[in-house]
């Protein structure tokens, strides 16, 4: 009788661990960018088709969220709102990881209005509008990333 069901506990037991070992990989895939007093998961676009897609077309933005855009070089990349349903706080940052500029509040209806750091900059944060200020980020901030 106990043979009967050893082989379908062991089935069910691999499929049990593959699914945990999946939702592992799943949310090891968001890095952290911290800064003082708040810490972000964020989604990495770090490959031109993946930082032109950014958050276009999501419908919303959780205040503990973001995306993290990582560029080879730093420079005056410039973000607008295509396809956006959200209001976004955009804070470039140098390689250094301190706040060089911030665009606070932009709303869907600034496109097709594009906006760009007074600084070079190799990561741009996009995070929910009235992040920065609700967290005391400002130019020269400093952010840490944890799992880049």
């Amino acid at each position: 009788m106990w043979r009967r069901f050893t082989i379908p506990l062991l089935i069910l037991g691999c499929i049990a661990l593959l699914a945990l070992i999946l939702t592992r990989i799943e949310a090891d895939d968001r890095v952290r960018v911290d800064f003082d007093a708040v810490s972000v998961a964020v989604d990495v676009a770090d490959t031109p088709e993946l930082r032109q897609q950014g958050l276009s077309g999501s419908e919303a933005l959780d205040e503990d969220e973001g995306m993290l855009f990582v560029f080879n070089e730093p420079n005056k990349v410039s973000f607008h709102m295509l396809d956006m349903n959200f209001a976004l706080d955009i804070i470039w940052l140098d390689e250094e990881l301190k706040v060089v500029d911030i665009a606070a509040g932009i709303t869907p209806e600034t496109y097709p209005e594009s906006f760009k750091p007074i600084t070079p900059a190799k990561y741009v944060l996009e995070v929910h509008s009235g992040f920065a200020a609700q967290h005391g980020i400002s130019l020269g901030s400093q952010a840490t990333i944890a799992g880049l």
